[in-house]
């Protein structure tokens, strides 16, 4: 290095150490930087070998468990075993609603309670063609503070009868969604609905509920698991809902 600039520095930095201190350490600092950036020998480096995990117990090579083979494999029987006349026959009941302006009513609990207010949205939004009367549904599962009121003060069991006090009309329609179709609630408001003159759908699982033995119409989705149940009922939602809106189409 160059001894003149070297000393130049240093007498520059004592000339302001004057004003501020910490500028007398600056030719000590960057002696001691310099020795720190020289470089230092490698270090080893070890390298350890890891086994290959194994897929866990009960899948192959294709990393596709048994549980999920089993279940899709199984759905696609159930929804093989399903009537499609039982289907259309919804779908035709639905129709005749539309066309005499009547509300169709949608109750369920639990998953079957989603269930109800998707097929509400469903009903009501994919049936709208430009220049036909829209579609009512509506789902008795979204009124939360009148449902948890009704629960509260008088009756679980209550939830659905006493809402259709409020609202159910003589040909109106409800349609129950129960996997069980023993619900005590789901079964008041479907023995209300037929009393007042209203006509009852139920999506139901397999057969022999109470539910098939009260509704008008009845669809079963006969599987042994209440998950493929709730499946099948929502496959029948869509599947309604697009045949109604073929229906409601041709008459515009």
């Amino acid at each position: 290095a160059d001894p003149d600039r070297r000393t130049r520095f240093v007498q520059e930095a004592k000339a302001v150490s004057a004003y501020w201190p910490w500028a007398a350490r600056v030719g000590s600092t960057r002696q001691r930087s310099r020795k720190a950036t020289e470089p230092e020998a490698p270090e080893k480096r070890i390298r350890i070998r890891v086994p290959a995990a194994e897929p866990p117990r009960g899948m192959g090579n294709d990393m596709v468990s048994d549980c999920v083979s089993t279940y899709l494999d199984e759905m696609v029987d159930v929804v093989k075993s399903i009537v499609k006349a039982d289907v259309q026959a919804v779908v035709d009941r639905l129709f005749e609603g539309w066309r005499d302006r009547r509300t169709t009513y949608i109750i369920g609990n639990g998953g079957s309670a989603s269930t109800a207010s998707h097929m509400m949205n469903d009903l009501n939004k994919m049936t709208s063609v430009e220049g036909a009367p829209r579609f009512r549904a509506i789902a008795l599962t979204d009124n939360i503070p009148y449902i948890t009121a009704i629960g509260n003060d008088i009756e679980y069991a209550d939830i659905f009868v006493e809402q259709l006090k409020n609202l159910l009309l003589p040909n109106d329609i409800l349609i129950v969604i129960s996997g069980s179709g023993n619900s005590e609630n789901v079964i008041r408001g479907a023995k209300f609905a037929r009393e007042a003159g209203a006509s009852v759908v139920g999506l139901c699982g397999r057969p022999g509920s109470r539910l098939c033995e009260c509704a008008d119409t009845v669809v079963n989705v006969p599987a042994k698991s209440i998950c493929q149940q709730e499946d099948g009922h929502l496959m029948l939602n869509h599947a309604i809902a697009l045949a109604l809106r073929e229906r409601i189409a041709a008459t515009v």
